[in-house]
């Protein structure tokens, strides 16, 4: 599928790319060339994390794993309207 045509539907929207470097099932090259495209075209905020030391399944390391999780958080903190109100534990008593 093109860029062109996937664009316009992307529209309001965020995209988060979370690759391992070390990942054999998954190469990176065609994420980092999707990323580079939204990042070019610039309608649509995007971000790219490479992890150096994970594989297809998971990291290396418990500190890059924190890491990893920390960056996901903070992205989400940044974009999702979270409502805590929505959640309030009598709603689903």
């Amino acid at each position: 599928m093109r860029a062109g045509r996937v664009v316009p539907q992307l529209r309001g929207t965020t995209l988060f790319f979370a690759m391992a470097l070390n990942d054999l099932r998954c190469p990176i090259e065609q994420s980092e060339q999707f990323y580079m495209t939204l990042k070019m075209m610039g309608h649509i905020p995007v971000e790219f994390v490479r992890d150096p030391g994970a594989w297809h399944v998971g990291t290396a390391k418990p500190a890059q794993y924190v890491e990893y999780w920390k960056i996901m958080l903070d992205w989400f903190q940044k974009f999702v309207e979270i409502r805590p109100e929505e959640y309030e534990e009598e709603k689903y008593s």
